[in-house]
């Protein structure tokens, strides 16, 4: 078996599990891989920027999530151009 097709089947056997396991244990392994990722980005972070101090990363890891909040916010709630206009002719 070539290495291309063990990946494959690694990420079958994988999503085969997924499957099966019920609503509540695939919220609670999010809630941990959330978690987890969190953590390792804090980590990559400071590793990244020794001089930082753990308050540092902090700051940065919550101005990257207002960034993708922010970018979020603009893909899924688009203003309405006419009524910008609209309010525009207002004033």
């Amino acid at each position: 078996m070539d290495q291309q097709s063990l990946q494959r089947a690694i990420r079958q056997d994988k999503v085969e599990r997924a499957r099966q396991m019920s609503l509540d244990d695939r919220l609670a392994a999010g809630a941990r891989l959330h978690a987890e990722q969190l953590a390792r980005t804090r980590d990559l972070l400071h590793g990244m920027h020794p001089e930082w101090s753990m308050e540092d990363v902090d700051a940065e890891m919550k101005r990257r999530r207002r960034v993708l909040s922010d970018r979020d916010s603009k893909r899924f709630f688009r203003q309405d151009p006419s009524r910008d206009s609209a309010v525009a002719d207002a004033t």
